[in-house]
């Protein structure tokens, strides 16, 4: 009678370590996933570190660009003031010449950035 009392004691002994077991596993499946959403993580900070450092060098080219065009519409500007203090009929095919010759260098730079 005795030696029954104990080999049921042992049974559930060893169902407790089955679950004991199965908790283990458990646990250990989720730390496992928590670890691989934190490496997910991980990466997608590190791209969006990426896209940003991108992003900051676009912002730089347009501002490089815009100043490229400030640039040129000053010098627009000087020759149209060349122009008006010329007199009508002197030098007018050669100025005429010069604001084309802007106006084609400005669109080729365009059509470079684009």
């Amino acid at each position: 009678m005795w030696q029954s009392e104990v080999r049921k004691q042992q049974s559930e002994v060893r169902m407790w370590q089955s679950e004991v077991r199965k908790e283990q596993s458990e646990c250990g499946s989720q730390k496992s996933e928590r670890g691989s959403q934190q490496s997910e993580w991980s990466s997608q900070k590190s791209e969006c570190g990426s896209q940003s450092g991108a992003v900051r060098m676009e912002q730089s080219e347009v501002r490089m660009w815009q100043s490229a065009v400030i640039m040129e519409q000053s010098e627009v500007r000087m020759w149209q003031s060349e122009v008006t203090i010329q007199s009508p009929t002197v030098g007018k095919a050669a100025e005429g010449e010069k604001v084309l010759g802007l106006l084609c260098r400005i669109r080729t730079r365009t059509r470079t950035r684009e």
